[in-house]
Formats: structure tokens, C-alpha cells, sequence
């Protein structure tokens, strides 16, 4: 005992003379009220051999200085130990200290995921489900926005060069405004509320696009009769309402993915997550290879086929694809909890 306070007083000598030592070995320094280098120097050990050895003091002190408690228990001078009592809970000590560590050491090796199995989860498939439809949700969008702008039937018969130039004010729009109102929305909102709120922001404004053929209309007709028009039938307060639309529609949708994708990954085990998301694109591409199909033939549908009136056919187009990103949120609010996953990141 005596010899590790010895060398930690060698080395430590400043440290004993700050009072960050522990008493040691006689009465007379465990009883004073800072310990100082030279009482421990000068104390008598030989004093000590009706004192029951205290080896929390030992560990204590070897966790001050950084020393591992097994060595510190093994460079203990056990020569005062007499009565058998203290030596059992000394060497109870040691044992405590220098034997490995077992608990929780046991892990369970999962087997490998399969496209199969991950499906049979329900959470997962749930998960997936909202990601797969809320693809084609937005690829049907994006198809059918720029057939609705050159369509003379039942859109805005525009020229090509104009339906760019609403794009790219919308690209413009969504560049600057994208960060800041997604961080926003997650940091005050969390995961989950981000992700029921985003289609139910994004979804309803389709609702707004077939009004941009009355916007065009009076400003086109006031053109007309002002001797402004430039052979360009698109009017700019109807591009900037359209880009404002297109970007609006597309923030949120970011923020529905940046969340599903997120959520989809806590509802498998961190070994699973390559397959998952490998899950994800192949059925993420399958509906946004669908989304444009369906839409492209909608607008053909309600463009020629005669049974609906060219006057509100823009009007089920995008009724229809909105109601679909309604339903999805609701899909989203009904089925998505974030408290049936959260355990799934411990196992």
C-alpha cells in the first residue's frame, strides 16, 4: 500500500502540496484537513496495521491520476493486511477491478436482409408505401405541367421558350427559398410533423394552375387592346404565378423526402439499411416511371377524347393529381408514428 503512494508522491509531488491527494495510510493525516506532501512523507505505515485497509481510496486515487485500477490494486502493498476479513474484501476488490467485463457483451447476429423479409415488416412497408406513391405523385406533376402550358385545348397554348422561362423562374425560386424554409420547418416541427405537413403543403396548391388561364387571358386581352403584345401570348404576371406555384409544389416535396427518407431508415436495423434503401429506388423509379404515363394520358383524355368539356379539363387534371397528394398525406397521418420505430435504433 505504502509503495503506490510512494511513487505517486514522486510523481505528483505538486499535485499533494495543491490538497488533490487522498489520505493514505495514518490517522493522523486521514484526520487532517489538507493532505500535504510531507505528512505523507513523513507518516508512519508501520502505525497503520490496526486500520482496515480501505482500497476505495486506492481506486479513488488511481482514477484521479489516470491509472488504470487494476494496476494500481496490483502495486498495492498488501504486507498490512492481517485479519482474513480484510484481506477477502481486498482480494473481492481485485478481482472486481482486473476481471473482464462480460456484461453486455453478448450480440445477436441478425440475418441478412432480403427484399422479402423487408417487406413483411410493417412499419417498413408502410414507410416505403408513402415514399412510392408520393413519387408518382410529383413525376405526374411534372409531366403534366408543361403538357397543360402547350396545350391550346385546355391549357395556355404557349410556345416552348415560355414554358422555359417558368421553369427556370420556379428553379430560381426554389434555389433560394428551398433551405431556408425546410431547416425551418424540421428544427420547429420534427421529423414526423415535417413529414404529415409537407403533402398536405404541397398538394393543395395544384388545385390554383387552371386559374392561370384566366390570369393570361385578361392580361393578354389588355395587351391586345394597349398595342403591347411582343408575339409572346404569355403574359409575365402569369409566369411569375405559375413559377411561384411550381416552386411552391417542389419545396415541400423536398421536405417530404429529405423526411421519409430519414424515417424509412430508423425503421430497420443499421445492418439492413443498404438493402432498404436499394428497396427504395427500385420501387421509388418504378412509380415515377408511372406517374408520367398516368398523366400524360389524363391530359390527352380530358383534351380530346369529348367527354369532358375542354373549359374545366386543366381543372381534372390537376383536381385529380392533387387529390392524389392529399390522399397521400392523409396516408401519412393515419400510418406513420414516429413512436412505433424509435426503438428500432437499439436493437
Amino acid at each position: 500500500f505504502s509503495s503506490i503512494a510512494s511513487r505517486f508522491q514522486r510523481a505528483h509531488k505538486k499535485d499533494y502540496e495543491d490538497g488533490m491527494a487522498l489520505p493514505l495510510c495514518s490517522l493522523q493525516v486521514k484526520q487532517s484537513d489538507k493532505v500535504s506532501y510531507d505528512a505523507i512523507e513523513t507518516c508512519d505505515t508501520s502505525s497503520d496495521n490496526d486500520q482496515e485497509v480501505e482500497e476505495d481510496e486506492v481506486l479513488k486515487l488511481a482514477k484521479v491520476r489516470n491509472i488504470d485500477s487494476c494496476s494500481a490494486l496490483h502495486s498495492m502493498d498488501t504486507s498490512s493486511i492481517s485479519s482474513p476479513s480484510q484481506s477477502k474484501k481486498f482480494s473481492t476488490a481485485k478481482n472486481n477491478e482486473c476481471q473482464p467485463n462480460t456484461t453486455n457483451t453478448t450480440t445477436t447476429t441478425l440475418p441478412p436482409a432480403t427484399l422479402s423479409s423487408l417487406w413483411h415488416r410493417k412499419h417498413t412497408r408502410q414507410h416505403l408505401l408513402t415514399y412510392f406513391f408520393f413519387s408518382f405523385f410529383t413525376a405526374g406533376v411534372d409531366e403534366a405541367f408543361p403538357l397543360f402550358c402547350i396545350s391550346k385545348d385546355i391549357g395556355l397554348g404557349i410556345a416552348e421558350i415560355s414554358i422555359g422561362k417558368i421553369l427556370s423562374l420556379s428553379g430560381i425560386l426554389f434555389a433560394l427559398l428551398n433551405y431556408i424554409v425546410s431547416s425551418t420547418i424540421i428544427s420547429k416541427c420534427g421529423l414526423y410533423k415535417s413529414l404529415h405537413m409537407a403533402p398536405f403543403l404541397s398538394s393543395p396548391i395544384i388545385f390554383l394552375v387552371p386559374l392561370s388561364i384566366l390570369i393570361n387571358q385578361y392580361y393578354d386581352s389588355y395587351n391586345n387592346d394597349n398595342n403591347l403584345t411582343n408575339g409572346d401570348n404569355l403574359s409575365w404576371p402569369t409566369a411569375i404565378y405559375l413559377s411561384f406555384i411550381m416552386s411552391w409544389n417542389r419545396i415541400f416535396a423536398m421536405v417530404f423526402y429529405a423526411g421519409i427518407t430519414i424515417a424509412t431508415n430508423r425503421t430497420v436495423h443499421v445492418s439492413h439499411r443498404a438493402t432498404m434503401n436499394g428497396l427504395s429506388m427500385m420501387g421509388g423509379s418504378i412509380f415515377k416511371a408511372m406517374g408520367p404515363t398516368f398523366a400524360g394520358f389524363l391530359v390527352a383524355f380530358s383534351a380530346s377524347s369529348g367527354v369532358i368539356d375542354s373549359d374545366v379539363g386543366s381543372v381534372v387534371v390537376f383536381g385529380l393529381l392533387g387529390l392524389i397528394g392529399l390522399s397521400i398525406g392523409f396516408f401519412s397521418l393515419l400510418y406513420l408514428r414516429e413512436e412505433e420505430v424509435e426503438d428500432l435504433e437499439e436493437r
